[in-house]
């Protein structure tokens, strides 16, 4: 009888991706609530705050899916770190979400028009877009040193592979 050998992630692997996606969203809403809560100008801080959270939540997730898409074109059956990574990124940025509009509803909706929240949301979502999609090419090109395929290949499936930070991107230019 042939045992068949689970594919898991390593420990460090599973570490790096749980630190990426809780640090910000366990650092930065508390420290805004805190700020909110001692009484301090919540309008500069709480638009930063988005600005840096959001972003710094939806490069890795999206560097995730296109890695996840890439893995895909070219037939790799070790998609586990990526899909854990992008699972636990979309859980992380709907309680991110979720927290910002109860602190705004709850403390600042007085002082902030939901106006600037969007647009602040929407700046953040584009500039992690453009960041994630250079540090995908760069991740992209490593990667595919070890596959001896022709550059029109290798380009196209780059630019399959590329492209949910450029819907994601259109998407929310379209909606803002």
């Amino acid at each position: 009888m042939r045992v068949e050998s689970k594919m898991e992630i390593s420990k460090t692997e599973k570490f790096k991706v749980l630190y990426l996606n809780f640090f910000p969203v366990v650092f930065m809403p508390f420290t805004t609530l805190y700020l909110l809560i001692k009484g301090d100008d919540p309008k500069g801080f709480f638009l930063t705050n988005i600005l840096i959270s959001v972003a710094l939540l939806l490069i890795p997730l999206l560097m995730n899916i296109c890695m996840v898409c890439t893995k895909y074109l070219f037939k790799e059956k070790d998609k586990n770190l990526e899909i854990f990574g992008t699972g636990l990124g979309v859980l992380c940025l709907l309680f991110m979400i979720a927290s910002i509009f109860y602190q705004y509803f709850k403390f600042v909706g007085e002082v902030i028009p939901l106006d600037k929240i969007y647009l602040s949301f929407g700046l953040s979502v584009l500039f992690s877009c453009l960041a994630s999609s250079a540090l995908f090419a760069l991740k992209y090109i490593s990667y595919v040193k070890r596959f001896a395929l022709n550059s029109n290949t290798k380009l196209t499936r780059f630019i399959v592979a590329g492209l949910p930070p450029l819907v994601v991107a259109l998407v929310v230019r379209l909606i803002m």
